[in-house]
């Protein structure tokens, strides 16, 4: 398993981390640590555990996805 740090909005996290669970398994993509992140209040750190590089592919449609559809929360 490989991991990578990631910058998100905080207030679209949980929506992020619900996403991911329900369409992808554990070994292949999840989001294992969340961390604020000091230069700006309204971001964290997302630690991100993936099996391939095509699951950093997909964790990006997916953040695509959450921001395009969900910026009205």
């Amino acid at each position: 398993m490989n991991t990578q740090k990631v910058v998100y909005y905080k207030d679209k996290t949980e929506i992020l981390r619900e996403r991911i669970f329900s369409i992808y398994s554990e070994k292949d993509l999840s989001i294992i640590d969340v961390t604020d992140y000091d230069d700006d209040k309204d971001f964290v750190i997302l630690t991100i555990q993936y099996s391939s590089p095509d699951m950093l592919i997909r964790l990006g449609e997916e953040i695509q996805y959450v921001r395009t559809y969900y910026q009205h929360l």
